[in-house]
């Protein structure tokens, strides 16, 4: 009877020896476009007195008190998920030179024929409206595509098709990925189209949120 509470006793004291920057720091950006340090002793300070705010073409901006601003290059060492952007979708936007939209994201899971017991596949398809005058297929190279959930996991492109002609200057482009989460803690999907896509100066992000995706079981995965 004694073995189990040794063992606790144990894994508390070890618990003990860790030191705290084992949890590590974090520095966040609060629902107010605020930077703060989160310290593991349970305090917290802003680091700055700089802002921060989101341009139409979903580039992150930083706001200097004197007046002035600057495009953030760098946002992997930011928590940059305020709770309200989480609620809604970001999934369009308009430039002098094209129009974008995630026009819908589907993911598609593909069970055998136990499927009680068989190995689950998976895959997701983006579909993105365009507008350009210029449209050209080849542009979408898959190195200037990313797409990524909101716990920054990166999906492979397996192709990107021609998926709707509407008319001379509006298309449907389908973005197939391989895999797809398992659903559970998923806030939203991340499309972001990196400078020189489609001649584009600028890096684009796309955010569609979870709810507005289509999930289905299928008995073969599209475009295979």
């Amino acid at each position: 009877m004694r073995c189990p509470i040794m063992k606790k006793w144990f894994y508390i004291q070890i618990a003990c020896l860790l030191p705290l920057s084992v949890f590590g720091e974090q520095r966040i950006l609060t629902d107010a476009g605020r930077e703060v340090l989160l310290r593991d002793d349970g305090s917290w300070e802003y680091l700055s007195d700089d802002r921060f705010g989101t341009l139409s073409d979903g580039s992150r901006i930083r706001l200097k008190p004197g007046g002035s601003w600057e495009i953030e290059e760098d946002e992997t060492r930011f928590v940059t998920i305020p709770a309200e952007a989480l609620k809604r979708s970001e999934d369009t936007v308009r430039t002098d030179k094209l129009y974008l939209e995630i026009f819908g994201i589907t993911i598609e899971s593909q069970r055998g024929k136990n499927r009680k017991n068989s190995t689950l596949r998976a895959q997701m398809l983006v579909d993105i409206k365009i507008e350009t005058s210029r449209f050209d297929l080849s542009g979408f190279k898959k190195d200037l595509i990313k797409v990524s959930d909101s716990r920054g996991r990166l999906y492979e492109t397996k192709q990107i098709t021609l998926q709707e002609n509407i008319s001379d200057t509006e298309k449907v482009v389908r973005i197939t990925l391989d895999g797809a989460p398992r659903w559970w803690g998923i806030k939203f999907f991340q499309v972001e189209f990196e400078k020189g896509f489609l001649r584009h100066d600028r890096k684009i992000r796309l955010k569609k949120s979870i709810a507005d995706v289509t999930r289905l079981e299928v008995d073969t995965l599209s475009e295979q």
